[in-house]
């Protein structure tokens, strides 16, 4: 989850070369209107809440805008969050996760360097704080490293 809608369109972008299958990242951006909530739900009906998962599904890449946290119900593998964002920012995503069911794993990125941030976030619940810039290399293997025991 990212706050700006073309941060979220570059990473997308950017991880659809990443991933094995690109037809499985998924940008949700703008409002969620009842129309648009039909539409993204359609579309994430995999991640929906209290869905059976399939594990020799191919993971789902969701890159979304704050939109994503008003009237959307949803189960992650992991989510990843920007610490500084309006409206609470990565803490509250962070909070939000771990009370989830199921409480996602939690990667939260950061322009702030100091140890005593990362030390905090990870106190609060976060699986691994990666500092900004992190390239999509970097998302992608702190991800790996979360969900390759899961496959093993």
């Amino acid at each position: 989850m990212v706050k700006r809608v073309d941060t979220a369109v570059a990473v997308h972008d950017a991880s659809i070369g990443k991933i094995d299958e690109p037809d499985t990242a998924v940008l949700v951006t703008g409002r969620m209107r009842p129309l648009d909530r039909e539409e993204h739900e359609r579309e994430l009906r995999s991640v929906a809440a209290g869905v059976p998962r399939d594990p020799e599904a191919p993971v789902k890449l969701v890159v979304a805008t704050q939109c994503i946290e008003a009237g959307a119900d949803l189960d992650f593998d992991v989510v990843i969050t920007d610490l500084l964002m309006p409206g609470g920012g990565g803490r509250a995503v962070l909070a939000a996760a771990l009370e989830a069911s199921g409480a996602p794993p939690v990667i939260v990125l950061t322009g702030r360097a100091e140890p005593h941030i990362a030390a905090e976030l990870v106190a609060l619940g976060a699986t691994e704080c990666l500092a900004k810039p992190a390239t999509t290399a970097d998302v992608l293997a702190a991800v790996d490293r979360i969900i390759a025991p899961r496959r093993a």
